[in-house]
């Protein structure tokens, strides 16, 4: 009897030390994917916090020359100061592939044409703010409608409201998050411009105009 006691003893043995094994594989295993899961989580919540912000735009200055607005034609030429500025304080900001309008209501008054031929770079820690002119000519905008009869009213009377529009792409340079891009809609209203006794000049009333900058979701 003593010999077979200690036959199933010793037979016993090595079966609990594999499940005693075993169960330290599963506890690490669930030990790595619950850190993955935190790691996960933490990086989630970091990127919705700190979400890169848009730069800010404003119009700082307008100035039109050459102006003559009638029923049958339009022609001038603008002069438009803009100022932008990186709010990120870690992130570099790019800005490029600008579209820039001119309009008066919905009415585009102003012609196409390139108006950057290089990036806009503002960088995080030293040069957050960019300065940036852009001329653009007067477009005619063909036969006469009821906002073109508008348009030489306002100009009779002095001050003409204009509106600036513009689409540009921002790209965001982070060393943690890497590189990501962003296409905006720009758009600076109310720009009331007086012109002079002599009435082919006109400046922009005020000290500037702040603008209203949407980011647009990407398909």
């Amino acid at each position: 009897m003593e010999a077979e006691t200690l036959n199933i003893s010793m037979t016993a043995a090595p079966s609990r030390s594999s499940s005693a094994s075993s169960l330290c594989v599963r506890k690490a295993i669930w030990l790595i994917v619950s850190l993955f899961l935190i790691l996960t989580l933490i990086m989630a919540i970091a990127r919705s916090v700190l979400k890169p912000r848009p730069p800010s735009f404003r119009v700082s200055s307008v100035s039109v020359s050459n102006f003559s607005v009638s029923d049958s034609e339009l022609k001038g030429k603008y002069e438009i100061d803009l100022n932008i500025t990186n709010p990120n304080k870690r992130v570099d900001v790019k800005v490029d592939e600008f579209i820039f309008l001119v309009c008066y209501d919905t009415m585009v008054v102003s012609a196409p044409q390139p108006v950057l031929q290089q990036p806009l770079v503002m960088y995080a820690e030293k040069m957050r703010e960019k300065d940036m002119k852009v001329e653009l000519r007067l477009m005619d905008t063909g036969p006469s409608g009821r906002r073109k009869k508008k348009m030489v009213k306002d100009w009779k009377k002095r001050v003409v409201n204009f509106n600036v529009r513009m689409k540009a792409r921002v790209t965001y340079e982070d060393g943690i998050w890497g590189t990501k891009q962003k296409f905006l809609d720009i758009y600076c209203g109310d720009l009331d411009v007086e012109f002079f006794s002599i009435k082919d000049t006109g400046k922009l009333l005020g000290l500037g105009k702040d603008c209203n900058v949407t980011a647009l979701e990407q398909d």
